[in-house]
């Protein structure tokens, strides 16, 4: 079965969110730690380049950046800035882009 990207990335959230370690039938613990590690092995690639766009588009608008953080936080419409507004639109795409792609491979071993 392919599954996207973002998928998987919902998944191993909500076993991140589980206390695995805490658990104290071995077996359950055993597997569902295998499962967070497979899709977290799964993820890696995607998060990694997710990270270096964020990155790249942060040095290179940091001039603006601070200034629209600014409108933000203060709820209000971010004015003379479209330049920016339109690039990070293009990053969020490229983004989305990343994590909507199939995943082919076996994610969990039987």
């Amino acid at each position: 079965m392919k599954l996207k990207l973002y998928i998987i990335d919902q998944i191993a959230g909500i076993l991140a969110g589980v206390k695995i370690n805490k658990m104290e039938d071995k077996a359950a613990k055993s597997a569902l730690m295998q499962d967070y590690l497979a899709l977290r092995k799964v993820l890696k690639p995607a998060r990694e380049d997710k990270d270096e766009i964020v990155s790249k588009f942060q040095e290179d608008w940091k001039d603006e950046l601070a200034a629209v953080v600014k409108y933000r936080r203060e709820e209000k419409p971010v004015v003379g800035h479209r330049e920016y507004l339109d690039a990070e639109k293009d990053a969020n795409k490229a983004i989305s882009d990343i994590f909507d792609r199939d995943h082919h491979k076996h994610l969990i071993n039987p």
